[in-house]
């Protein structure tokens, strides 16, 4: 980097902070919650994405076994069963 490249850098760097000083602390606070809880909600609507995307293909393979999940079962039933169901471990647990 030579000195002219430098001194560019560090004239935009003083705009950055120009800019950064100009802001409410408040505001940014608020901004930074935002995308926190916006984050934390892509999550959460990626795991019942998966989840739904989960039973659309395993439930069907459950009933053709026989076996039928309860509504007022755990939430992650479907979850825990379908791990069974891979692993071939529900043959144990109804006896076959």
């Amino acid at each position: 980097m030579d000195d002219e490249e430098r001194r560019e850098l560090e004239a935009q760097l003083q705009v950055a902070r120009e800019l950064l000083a100009s802001l409410d602390p408040h505001l940014i606070r608020q901004v930074t919650d935002a995308a926190k809880a916006a984050t934390e909600w892509l999550r959460m609507l990626n795991e019942t994405k998966a989840s739904i995307e989960l039973e659309r293909d395993f439930l069907p393979k459950l009933a053709a076994e026989g076996w039928l999940i309860s509504p007022s079962g755990p939430i992650d039933q479907p979850e825990r069963l379908s791990v069974l169901f891979e692993k071939k471990a529900y043959k144990r647990l109804i006896g076959t």
